[in-house]
């Protein structure tokens, strides 16, 4: 480790190291940050753990180049095999993220989460129901009692408010409905087409 140490050290500030994927780390590399961009965006993550992931969209080839340096190469071009030894790195210090980020929010506030997620992309219409949310089949909210943890936890914290609504006919038996706060939006574009109507 001292070794290694010394060898950077010795690279001067005024003339700094510059390298460059080969074709076939570049290509490792672009399959990978794909894979990461698919995680970031899939809305299958709780948001502590999507924003960490998406500050690591230049971790690979950070990696890659202290490998490299790290065997003493001064090749300006970076092989495949760094560029593999950084991918497997990413991915074991992606399961300790987590892991970690699983033991700080518990089970409901995580369901909440990814509710909270869809909602903001528009994915339910204002008004929705228990059973819009769990047939919709999101992991972790694919069942009626998971939908109403999630459902709960997000009246309490203000982003929806229940309705009782009667159903058809007299004497119709009375349901829930759930009315989405507007202010949960980033922007228009995402908002319920029900939302907009009454904004137009």
């Amino acid at each position: 480790m001292e070794q290694i140490l010394d060898r950077l050290l010795q690279i001067p500030p005024e003339d700094p190291f510059r390298a460059r994927f080969s074709a076939a780390a570049q290509e490792r590399f672009g399959t990978w940050r794909r894979e990461l961009e698919q995680k970031i965006r899939g809305g299958h993550l709780q948001p502590a753990l999507e924003s960490h992931l998406a500050k690591s969209r230049s971790l690979l080839p950070k990696l890659a180049l202290l490998f490299h340096l790290a065997e003493g190469s001064r090749e300006e071009e970076i092989p495949l095999i760094q560029s593999q030894r950084a991918a497997q790195f990413c991915g074991y210090l992606e399961s300790h993220a987590r892991r970690a980020y699983g033991c700080v929010a518990s089970r409901p506030l995580q369901l909440a989460a990814t509710l909270g997620q869809k909602l903001q992309r528009g994915r339910l219409a204002n008004g929705f129901r228990v059973g819009d949310v769990y047939l919709q089949g999101w992991p972790g909210l694919d069942t009626p009692e998971r939908a109403r943890v999630a459902i709960r936890v997000l009246v309490d914290a203000g982003w929806i408010c229940p309705r009782s609504v009667r159903g058809g006919g007299r004497g119709g038996a009375r349901s829930e409905q759930y009315m989405v706060n507007p202010a949960i939006y980033a922007d228009s574009t995402h908002a319920p087409q029900s939302e907009l109507a009454g904004k137009s």
